[in-house]
């Protein structure tokens, strides 16, 4: 599968472009209670024309920033919002950025017309990201005010953290009291907009609607939005995604589960865990992995879903959990599918008999910049990296459970023998834990920051454009001391391997 997305991106997409990505015209995520875009969850975000969308509805994605970028693509240059792309084609001049699958979500014509045709053009979506509110029952370590209810609740309470001279953003440093966003009950342009495109074309365009937060259980948004495909089965063809951290009780998954069967639309769930146990509900603040595991178990068990997905977060601190993530994943997946049998690797459908339609991805943390694995020596760099190389480089050593016949598959002829990552987990997934891997040993300083308006071209870079690697490991250790003390939690106790670093690091 790898090489065969390697091929189509040398044939279909760098024909077009060394900076040409489909998601810049077909993919969107939104966040509407505060009127920002963006073309992927990669990019900062930027804000929507409040004006334009009360007449054209399609504005919610055709942004200017965007339709500039476009511009660029379509000549080769390569946009600043885009840099995480270009970062991981530069550690890893072999692998595959995420503009790759993304493009590959559409067709060969859609990308031909998206290359020939006018950036200024208003296009369509295959895919769109949704967020209605912030409102969330977890208070994530690499989280903010702005995504978090509950992150706005520990501000507000307890004042902004202190000493963090590298959060240009201010998201931990601000009081946040005049942000506005806008709450379910208030007039809000962007959901009136977002519900009549819905209503007269877009439930037609789409092949696949995220809905996300905050968390989107406890948006009354997401319920009409599950209301009218409950009350519309087979209106939609798009397959919907919910992005939801499983932290509620079995009230709230019962009638999320009733609702999805009344739709009749094939639907995904993704949520989110990179650590076990201890580790997970340190980073994840308000989360159980008790819970989380249980209802997970009820997702998977159910029948309901197309397909259920982790999205894993992998930031300085999780990383030291990532490894025993793995490994509880594949046990799960081993549970889920006995590998007693060989098979045929030409047979239609293999990888739902193997590996099931359970799937992870690696997403590292970008920002904040002091929690980015950039902070961690470089020994302990090496060693995950090492530790991920291993887990997806081990072979099977069972010779009568192993798939044992390659022959002539679609992607090549060479016969090889199984790893047990190769067995058990998707090529899309592995190509993210090498991606990972490669990340942990090459990347030498953290993402710029960058801020954008929807009536600019322009792209401002932060101050921080030269990282100062000793500024973020102070602010590093200053944030975790002052989050120990606000959710009484205790770094040290909790990652034991990461205690000589951490103790030796002076503020």
């Amino acid at each position: 599968m790898t090489a065969h997305i390697k091929k189509w991106k040398l044939e279909v997409l760098d024909t077009k472009s060394p900076s040409f990505c489909g998601a810049k015209w077909y993919n969107a995520s939104m966040w509407l209670y505060d009127g920002t875009t963006t073309s992927c969850h990669h990019n900062p975000t930027h804000s929507i024309d409040v004006n334009e969308i009360k007449t054209n509805p399609r504005a919610l994605h055709n942004t200017t920033i965007k339709k500039n970028e476009r511009r660029m693509m379509q000549i080769g240059e390569k946009p600043k919002n885009c840099q995480f792309c270009w970062v991981m084609e530069e550690v890893d001049p072999t692998g595959l950025a995420d503009r790759t699958w993304l493009s590959s979500q559409s067709t060969d014509e859609d990308l031909k017309i998206a290359f020939e045709n006018s950036y200024n053009n208003d296009y369509d979506l295959n895919y769109l990201e949704i967020a209605f509110d912030q409102t969330c029952n977890l208070a994530c370590s690499y989280c903010c005010p702005s995504i978090s209810s509950t992150w706005t609740r520990d501000i507000k309470n307890n004042g902004p953290y202190t000493n963090l001279p590298t959060d240009h953003r201010q998201h931990y440093t601000m009081q946040h009291g005049s942000t506005h966003f806008y709450k379910y009950g208030d007039a809000n342009p962007y959901i009136d907009a977002f519900f009549s495109w819905w209503e007269s074309s877009l439930h037609k365009t789409l092949k696949r609607l995220r809905i996300t937060g905050g968390e989107p259980m406890m948006s009354a948004h997401t319920w009409k939005l599950l209301d009218w495909l409950s009350a519309h089965p087979g209106k939609s063809q798009c397959v919907i995604e919910i992005t939801t951290n499983l932290a509620y009780d079995d009230e709230t998954l019962d009638k999320f589960f009733e609702k999805c069967r009344l739709s009749a639309m094939p639907i995904s769930i993704f949520t989110s865990a990179e650590c076990v146990g201890a580790k997970t509900e340190y980073v994840r603040d308000g989360f159980s992995w008790q819970q989380w595991t249980h209802n997970f178990d009820r997702v998977v068990e159910s029948g309901i879903f197309k397909s259920v997905n982790i999205c894993t977060t992998i930031s300085a601190v999780s990383a030291d959990g990532f490894l025993d993530f793995l490994e509880w994943l594949l046990a799960y997946k081993q549970k889920l599918r006995p590998n007693n049998y060989k098979i045929d690797f030409n047979v239609a459908g293999w990888w739902e008999l193997i590996a099931g339609n359970l799937e992870v991805s690696v997403n590292p943390v970008r920002f904040p910049t002091f929690q980015n694995i950039v902070v961690l020596p470089n020994d302990i760099r090496k060693k995950y990296s090492q530790q991920l190389l291993d887990f997806i480089e081990k072979p099977m050593i069972n010779k009568d459970t192993i798939p044992v016949i390659w022959g002539n598959d679609v992607y090549g002829n060479v016969p090889h023998q199984a790893t047990v990552a190769e067995y058990w987990f998707q090529p899309v997934e592995i190509d993210h834990i090498r991606r990972f891997a490669n990340y942990l040993l090459e990347v030498e300083s953290p993402h710029q920051e960058t801020s954008v308006t929807h009536n600019s071209d322009t792209y401002v870079n932060s101050p921080d454009f030269v990282a100062d690697l000793q500024a973020l490991k102070k602010d590093f250790k200053q944030f975790f001391t002052q989050y120990d003390q606000r959710r009484s939690k205790n770094f040290v106790k909790t990652f034991p391997n990461l205690k000589t670093w951490y103790e030796s690091i002076q503020i």
